[in-house]
């Protein structure tokens, strides 16, 4: 119900101001869930080899070009994950905030999954660095599908609010969202993670 003190969803516990707003909201029942879940900015663990490391400098004389390569592979795929990840934030918040209705809701759903879609398969299509070898290029190829992987899961997640936003409330679509919801936690972290292993 529209003035439930917990969201069924995320368990969050309303306030009065929030549940007020809630009422003026054709679509408050679901804002918990979208700001919890797809509302996620990547938080990408940028992480690169030292080579002050006395171990990687007396083992891997190349260690500092190669950390340089890898510095360079990861800021790629972040700034590619960049523009799906700002309009899934600003989906979430705008229905959760109620700054947008459920027409522009639908709009942006929309240009989120169209954005989400082309931005998995840019990284899917990204070139691994020429002088990644061995260990590091397969961290290299795994991080590139896991975080391909996760901007699918934002698509997801985006179409299935856009379905809400076109009206479709009901209990179904609502598990819909939560399981595309754990589907957006689980491959991003596979994403973070798959980030550090490269270096």
């Amino acid at each position: 119900a529209a003035n439930a003190r917990k969201c069924p969803y995320c368990q969050h516990e309303f306030s009065e101001a929030e549940l007020a707003e809630r009422k003026n909201t054709k679509y408050g029942a679901i804002g918990c869930a979208i700001i919890l879940i797809l509302g996620l900015v990547a938080s990408i663990a940028m992480c690169s080899g030292d080579d002050t490391d006395p171990i990687t400098a007396a083992t891997e004389p190349a260690s500092a070009e190669i950390s340089e390569a890898v510095s360079a592979f990861e800021a790629d795929l972040a700034n590619a994950m960049g523009s799906c990840d700002v309009r899934a934030a600003r989906l979430g918040e705008g229905v959760t905030d109620g700054s947008i209705d459920e027409y522009e809701g639908y709009q942006l759903a929309t240009e989120t999954y169209n954005v989400c879609m082309n931005v998995q398969q840019e990284l899917r299509s990204q070139a691994i660095p020429g002088n990644f070898e061995g260990d590091v290029e397969r961290a290299a190829e795994q991080a590139r599908s896991e975080c391909a992987s996760a901007m699918t899961a934002k698509a997801m997640m985006a179409e299935t609010i856009g379905e809400i936003m076109d009206g479709d409330t009901s209990p179904s679509k609502m598990t819909e969202l939560s399981e595309d919801g754990d589907y957006v936690q689980h491959s991003m972290s596979q994403c973070s993670t798959a980030m550090i292993q490269i270096s």
